[in-house]
């Protein structure tokens, strides 16, 4: 994945390790993937804040074993209330009203063997499913990053929280998720589009 990333956190000497690449290498090819999930951030000290925020989020929370939704979406809105601002793009939602990968969350094991869109697509979809916790569902969210838990038992816990089944959680949270960020993809990037100052 490193081919596609600014930053990378993984396991070294049995505990978590956070790689950032040079500002030289930003604009190579992980950017085209940036581009189409975020907002442009206008300098190179805010893009490599929101980076070393990501992946400093993942570290803290490298002993839970997020499934990938979850945690992505974890280190995108702490992103946001870290610069105190909206970094995923509102048309970003288009992208889960219309793209092909909706049914199971993609886990880590098949990203680097997916289709860019389908990668753009896996970080998108944790981003808005997690936020719509966050706005929500605020209890659950933290019930499910207070332990360590398997992505099975966080399915039932989110299916016994939104009164449906583990069978069909994640197309209940599809729509609850379009529902609720509607007003968002109505209004589209313009409205969010950051000043370069």
């Amino acid at each position: 994945m490193w081919i596609y990333v600014a930053g990378l956190t993984m396991r070294y000497r049995g505990g978590p390790a956070v790689g950032i690449k040079p500002v030289r290498l930003w604009e190579t090819r992980e950017d085209s993937l940036g581009r189409r999930i975020f907002y442009p951030l206008g300098t190179d000290t805010l893009r490599l804040h929101n980076i070393v925020c990501h992946e400093l989020t993942h570290a803290y929370t490298a002993h839970l074993h997020l499934p990938l939704w979850l945690n992505e979406g974890v280190a995108m809105i702490t992103v946001d209330r870290f610069l105190e601002r909206e970094t995923v793009r509102h048309s970003t939602l288009q992208r889960l009203r219309t793209n092909r990968y909706t049914d199971q969350p993609a886990d880590y094991a098949r990203l680097a063997h997916m289709p860019e869109d389908a990668i753009v697509y896996a970080y998108v979809h944790g981003y808005w499913a997690t936020r719509y916790l966050f706005e929500a569902y605020p209890d659950l969210l933290a019930r499910l990053l207070a332990k360590r838990r398997s992505p099975i038992a966080i399915d039932i816990e989110l299916a016994r929280s939104l009164g449906t089944s583990p069978k069909n959680v994640w197309k209940e949270m599809h729509s609850r998720v379009l529902t609720h960020f509607a007003p968002l993809e109505e209004n589209g990037d313009a409205s969010c589009e950051p000043t370069t100052s």
